[in-house]
């Protein structure tokens, strides 16, 4: 990943020799990115596939990869550029790579595009517990209380017991 690439998604970052965030600087976050990035997926399909899927370079998997990369590094980019992590957007970054990491580890092969399986979608997940919502299935239960489906022996009409 080259510093063209990065800054095709970050077109506000200002990266030089004279700015906070120098090409070196650059250089090492991507490579800090692409390591966790690498490490969950070597961990879950086995050495030497972080450089199988870079031997395709127009490929999905290759393309997956670089994107969740690029989402990994943008906070520590932004801090890096602006020497502090208050600048606006920041907080929004690492969440979004928090869940991409999140997901990546919870099923690697639906998120960098190494099945074909479309009957799973682990970003519905990571929604749910990025809104802090309790999918319990007492807290569904207690949900359907105030539906206007309770029925006269203590039960809804699912047959849950309220």
């Amino acid at each position: 990943m080259d510093q063209t690439f990065v800054e095709s998604y970050y077109p506000q970052l200002l990266i030089g020799a004279t700015s906070k965030l120098t090409p070196a600087r650059m250089a090492e976050i991507v490579e800090g990115g692409a390591a966790r990035v690498g490490g969950v997926i070597e961990a879950a399909f086995g050495e030497g596939t972080v450089a199988e899927i870079a031997l395709d370079t127009t490929g999905l998997q290759y393309r997956n990869c670089q994107t969740l990369t690029v989402r990994q590094i943008g906070g520590e980019l932004l801090a890096a550029q602006h020497g502090h992590t208050s600048v606006e957007g920041y907080t929004e970054m690492v969440r979004m790579a928090e869940d991409d990491m999140d997901r990546l580890q919870r099923n690697p092969a639906a998120t960098i595009g190494r099945t074909t399986d479309t009957g799973y979608f682990p970003s519905v997940t990571t929604s749910t517990g990025y809104r802090g919502l309790d999918t319990d299935l007492r807290s569904l239960r207690k949900s359907r209380l105030h539906d206007g489906r309770s029925a006269r022996s203590g039960k809804d009409s699912g047959g849950y017991i309220w």
